[in-house]
């Protein structure tokens, strides 16, 4: 529970640009732990340069081992709007979980940033239902090891 609280306090901490929206950065992410010589599945060792979409499709170069041996950088896909969305937060507003979405709760503004000790990746967005009531922001961390991503040999896949 500690992990989702500093995820959300790190979330509320961004600066927010004119218009409101998540402030993205228009470069690319790698996190403090990444190597150029893993293949591990944990994302945060094996994958960099990670960016976001407006429509919520992240971007990476995940390590591949090819068959010479040599560890190469593979670029990839991952539309995380079909693994994580805004579902009920259990105090009548929304959060971005894995699953399936609430019903008639959008996400917005979807955005991937590294923690602040730079070792680990978010993926945040905004939740917005029905009545245009704007929730968040909120995040998860997408590299932990139960219900993250992984790198599926040069390529980001659901674990």
């Amino acid at each position: 529970m500690k992990h989702g609280i500093a995820i959300a306090a790190m979330l509320a901490g961004l600066t927010l640009g004119a218009s409101g929206a998540l402030a993205q950065s228009s470069s690319s992410l790698t996190t403090s732990t990444y190597s150029a010589r893993s293949t591990a599945k944990d994302i945060r060792a094996s994958c960099k340069e990670l960016s976001m979409s407006s429509q919520g499709t992240l971007s990476a170069k995940c390590n591949k081992r090819l068959g010479t041996g040599a560890v190469s950088a593979v670029s990839t896909t991952i539309s995380m709007p079909t693994y994580a969305s805004c579902r009920s937060n259990g105090r009548g507003g929304y959060r971005v979980l894995w699953g399936s979405p609430a019903a008639n709760v959008q996400m917005v503004d979807p955005l991937v940033l590294l923690t602040s000790t730079g070792s680990s990746y978010v993926f945040g967005a905004y939740c917005v239902d029905a009545n245009n009531v704007r929730t968040g922001p909120s995040g998860i961390d997408i590299g932990e090891t139960t219900d993250g991503l992984e790198n599926d040999a040069g390529s980001l896949a659901k674990r």
